[in-house]
């Protein structure tokens, strides 16, 4: 494979780590990787429909990305000082797990789409 020739999208069962290696990013096996990527609607409350991130998946990867950023709130992550949400955590593994169905990479990415009191700083 000639330089800067990406390698084919990665099957379910091949996803493999990604590394760099000079100024390229490869596979473990190798493979020079040319990342497409798009974002996910954001993760803003644990009620959301995985289905509906199936969808948007399919559409994805039928328009050729390889890549995703699911952005993820901190306030639905942790709801309260301490205390972690494990119905949202549950929600963003299932959908990395239909991400990593379809050989798709993800960026799971941490946002505050909202304030909650405790996350709040006070600059008083």
């Amino acid at each position: 494979m000639a330089l800067g020739t990406p390698a084919k999208l990665p099957a379910a069962e091949s996803l493999q780590w990604l590394q760099v290696s000079g100024s390229s990013i490869t596979r473990e096996d190798g493979a020079t990787m040319i990342l497409r990527g798009t974002n996910l609607p954001p993760l803003e409350r644990s009620s959301v429909a995985p289905a509906r991130y199936r969808v948007y998946l399919d559409v994805a990867k039928s328009m050729g990305f390889n890549v995703i950023r699911l952005p993820v709130s901190w306030a639905e992550l942790e709801p309260t000082s301490g205390r972690f949400s494990t119905a949202y955590l549950d929600l963003v593994k299932k959908i990395v797990d239909v991400a990593e169905e379809k050989g798709m990479y993800v960026v799971v990415d941490m946002h505050q789409f909202k304030m909650d009191g405790w996350t709040m700083i006070s600059t008083r």
